[in-house]
């Protein structure tokens, strides 16, 4: 017995919306002489072209002889080696002691190694907070203090960008408590890829609808797996669109209850 007592597929592409890819409305031309009870994405097709240093978490502290001094690293896509040479460029620049710092790639261990010459001795630290950590191979707000002039990362670094991708919406969902229609794992795509998404488990990951909604333009906005905020925060794609299929339907109610009786049958037994 189908799941359907109605449905329509329907196609969206970021460009033929008002706003940009990262976030943007589109008006879905539902039918209004049909209820849809039930929404899912069925296909994404996202470009992965959010860069491994986006602005707003792109700074951390370098401390030398208690002075402060903000390193801000420029936006864009970076590898482990040539982001370590950058690293080293803007420790060098930026230290307000002209002392020399070179940062290398630990090829066995995955970690950054943090040398300093020319500071007589002195120990400088390396603080970051909820900005680059992952990236530099540290825990989340920490002061990571040189020793015999050398600093290991506590961690093996991550300067992939983003791990997960958060697919919102402000359609109007029944009890879900957030705004996520779903969540798309980015592992094994390439920088500048495409991430593609099929939903082979439909029933699973469809939303319920409040009933009577009587709009068909809605806001479809991506951002990154949530760490100081409940939302996340938006996922620059710097200009390349989005394409998403969704499937609305209307379920089939004697389907589910067939599966309501089934369920009190097997509990009697």
């Amino acid at each position: 017995m189908s799941l359907f007592d109605d449905y329509r597929i329907i196609y969206v592409d970021s460009n033929k919306g008002s706003g940009n890819p990262s976030d943007f409305s589109f008006d879905l031309q539902l039918d209004p002489s049909v209820t849809y009870t039930h929404v899912c994405l069925l296909a994404a097709n996202i470009p992965a072209s959010y860069y491994s240093v986006q602005a707003k978490f792109q700074t951390f502290t370098l401390r030398e002889n208690s002075v402060n001094t903000t390193i801000t690293v420029p936006v864009g896509f970076y590898k482990k080696k040539t982001f370590a040479t950058e690293i080293s460029n803007q420790l060098t620049a930026s230290s307000s002691q002209g002392w020399i710092y070179t940062v290398t790639f630990q090829d066995r261990t995955a970690k950054y190694q943090y040398d300093v010459s020319g500071n007589g001795g002195m120990q400088p630290e390396i603080n970051v907070a909820s900005s680059m950590f992952k990236h530099l191979g540290f825990r989340k707000n920490s002061t990571n203090v040189f020793v015999g002039d050398t600093l290991t990362s506590s961690n093996v670094i991550d300067i992939s960008g983003e791990g997960v991708l958060l697919i919102r919406t402000d359609m109007p969902f029944v009890a879900y408590g957030n705004n996520i229609l779903h969540e798309i794992f980015t592992a094994g795509f390439p920088p500048m890829s495409r991430i593609r998404f099929e939903n082979k488990t439909i029933e699973a990951y469809s939303k319920k609808l409040a009933e009577g909604f009587n709009s068909s333009t809605f806001r479809f906005f991506l951002t990154s797996e949530p760490e100081e905020s409940d939302t996340g925060e938006f996922v620059q794609l710097n200009g390349q669109p989005v394409f998403y299929t969704f499937l609305f339907y209307k379920k089939n109610q004697t389907n589910s209850i067939i599966s309501d009786l089934a369920s009190i049958n097997i509990l009697e037994a």
